[in-house]
């Protein structure tokens, strides 16, 4: 969950540029604040994007649409969570040689995953890993129904970091809280600006 707060300073002298606004003054935060929730998600996505091998729009699915605020609730809210996210959408593939190939840092290099096979389980699509193989890697193709039991037994679904766990690691969320407060700022200055030009 993103959270930020603002400097002292700052606050006293925006609370008296507002008190000179009236009633717009309530008006023109909220609308700040939800609009600078709106480009934050995107900043993070762009941010996390840097770090996995992952589409953005699958970044996105783990953030919830922002909290926004309303009334006299001065707050907004922005979160992310979710589960592990399976290889498969790290781009892995099934080699010939019955090794799965995956790249989950964007600056990594491909690993290769022995014991490794890629499969289609109640509707999904997900990379598995099974303890022990039968004779010799199997490779694409393969019927993994007709292995005997001892060798199909047990089996583990891969996956990959986490998107919440990526946006909470410091350097990704001060990089999104350095831009969110640049949006914040002009965002702020645009609609004060509007305000002011009412009383010209």
């Amino acid at each position: 969950m993103l959270s930020a707060r603002m400097d002292p300073d700052d606050y006293a002298e925006l609370k008296a540029i507002l008190r000179g606004l009236g009633p717009a003054a309530n008006r023109i935060t909220v609308r700040t604040i939800n609009k600078t929730l709106t480009g934050v998600r995107t900043d993070a996505t762009n941010e996390i994007y840097k770090k996995l091998n992952l589409t953005k729009k699958r970044i996105r699915e783990d953030f919830a649409p922002p909290q926004k605020a309303y009334g006299s609730n001065l707050k907004g809210v922005l979160k992310c969570s979710g589960k592990p996210i399976g290889l498969y959408s790290y781009g892995a593939k099934q080699l010939k040689s019955g090794y799965v190939s995956v790249k989950v840092l964007r600056a990594g290099s491909k690993k290769k995953i022995r014991h490794a096979f890629i499969a289609k389980a109640k509707n999904a699509t997900n990379v598995f890993w099974r303890q022990t193989i039968y004779k010799k890697p199997v490779k694409p193709g393969f019927n993994y129904a007709k292995l005997p039991r001892a060798y199909r037994f047990p089996i583990e679904r891969l996956t990959g970091p986490r998107i919440e766990d990526i946006y909470a690691d410091p350097p990704v969320l001060r990089e999104v809280l350095k831009l969110g407060w640049k949006r914040y700022d002009k965002e702020l200055a645009r609609l004060l600006q509007i305000e002011l030009n009412k009383y010209k």
